[in-house]
């Protein structure tokens, strides 16, 4: 038996406000910044450098477009603010860390922190599943 997850309380629109007003200029230099890196003429081509651009720049999109919702967005539609396939997508990319840490090597500079670190991005990895679950049923039930 599962146990259930309490959805937290809505934040009240003080402190969203000015959370997305602080977040958005952090998200617009973080997509300049990966704008920068995939287009970058000294940064040799290669699959690796368009993927890790392209998934930054994806990343620092959808970043400012949360920050965007939290500055315009009222909250008594009942809307969340990540839906269960953005919360199933950052789950992956939790998932995705640890794996790719072993790929490139890095793992084994630090073997025990590293450990460390991958229980919790798999615990993070699974209760976002879980959470991203749990609001699809619930929006079913509606």
């Amino acid at each position: 038996m599962e146990p259930e997850l309490i959805e937290p309380k809505v934040l009240p629109k003080w402190v969203t406000l000015p959370l997305g007003v602080i977040l958005f200029p952090f998200s617009l230099m973080c997509i300049t910044g990966s704008l920068i890196m995939l287009l970058a003429p000294n940064v040799p081509i290669s699959i690796f450098t368009i993927i890790i651009g392209s998934l930054f720049l994806f990343g620092s999109v959808w970043v400012s477009l949360l920050s965007f919702r939290l500055i315009f967005s009222s909250y008594n539609k009942g809307k969340d603010l990540v839906s269960p396939n953005g919360l199933r997508a950052v789950a992956i990319l939790f998932f995705c860390i640890p794996i790719l840490a072993i790929v490139l090597g890095t793992f084994m500079d630090k073997p025990f922190v590293y450990s460390v670190q991958t229980i919790f991005y798999f615990f993070i990895a699974f209760r976002l599943f879980s959470f991203a679950r749990f609001r699809e049923n619930k929006s079913s039930e509606k």
